[in-house]
């Protein structure tokens, strides 16, 4: 629940449940990247820089190999009866290309966006958590979805109420 406020719902809503997600990693993920971990806080550029060279040989890549970035998004409401008063979810799943990274394009385009916004004095300089409006929200996922960021719906029930 410390993440709530980020989000910036309305006055007198009433969560009973928040659940934010983070990244998936498989068990044992951390003991498999611990020397890699121990390395880079030595901030020893020759060790950092042999250890990456020996990881790159035992695992090499092809040019086929791609990386991946999947972010969901449910969101239910209930009146004070109970009963669901709004469902939705939305996906958003990239996978890298030739020319760049999937995780490359989702931080890079928000941030192209944004400095745009700044620059044309729509949007104060600064760290902003969500678009103040649905009007804003609707440009940046307009321009998202121009450059290939494509957020599906896969399930709503029409709009909040």
């Amino acid at each position: 629940m410390p993440f709530v406020a980020q989000y910036g719902f309305p006055e007198g809503w009433r969560l009973d449940t928040f659940i934010r997600g983070g990244t998936l990693r498989n068990v044992g993920w951390r003991a498999a990247w611990s020397e890699v971990f121990t390395t880079v806080r030595t901030r020893d550029e020759a060790r950092i820089r042999a250890l990456a060279e020996e990881l790159a040989d035992r695992y090499p890549t092809g040019a086929a190999d791609r990386d991946r970035v999947v972010l969901s998004v449910a969101l239910e409401l209930r009146g004070p009866d109970g009963g669901t008063r709004w469902r939705g979810e939305r996906l958003l799943d990239v996978t890298g290309g030739e020319r760049e990274s999937a995780m490359a394009k989702c931080v890079s385009l928000p941030l192209a966006f944004g400095l745009t916004r700044v620059l044309e004095g729509a949007l104060s300089p600064g760290l902003h958590h969500a678009a103040e409006s649905a009007e804003e929200a609707d440009r940046w996922l307009s321009f998202l979805d121009g450059q290939g960021l494509r957020i599906r719906d896969l399930a709503s029930d029409g709009p909040v109420v």
